[in-house]
């Protein structure tokens, strides 16, 4: 019999993306207040959770504001395109031209 640690494979799908997760923002020295709870209700539905990915239209979790913690009054989920377009117009400090406009 295969050990577990979560008893649902929705638990279970979710597990090591919190801790990847939670490890990236330890590294980045980013304050993580979230749960492994909180995670999961962030990235509720499956529809959502296959949506996650690298391409320019998967969905990515990100804070609100970036001077805040990791906590869930500060988490949306924004398609990954959307969160660079964010970047570049903070380091350039203008906005910048988003496909399809």
């Amino acid at each position: 019999m295969q050990y577990r640690k979560y008893a649902s494979d929705f638990e279970h799908k979710r597990g090591r993306p919190y801790a990847i997760a939670k490890s990236q923002a330890k590294f980045r020295n980013e304050e993580w207040n979230l749960t492994f709870e909180d995670f999961c209700k962030i990235w509720h539905s499956d529809e959502d959770w296959e949506k996650r990915g690298r391409g320019s239209d998967a969905l990515i979790m990100t804070r609100i504001d970036e001077e805040k913690a990791w906590e869930p009054s500060n988490i949306q989920l924004i398609k990954r395109y959307d969160q660079l377009m964010r970047t570049m117009e903070k380091v350039l400090g203008k906005p910048v031209n988003r496909k399809g406009n």
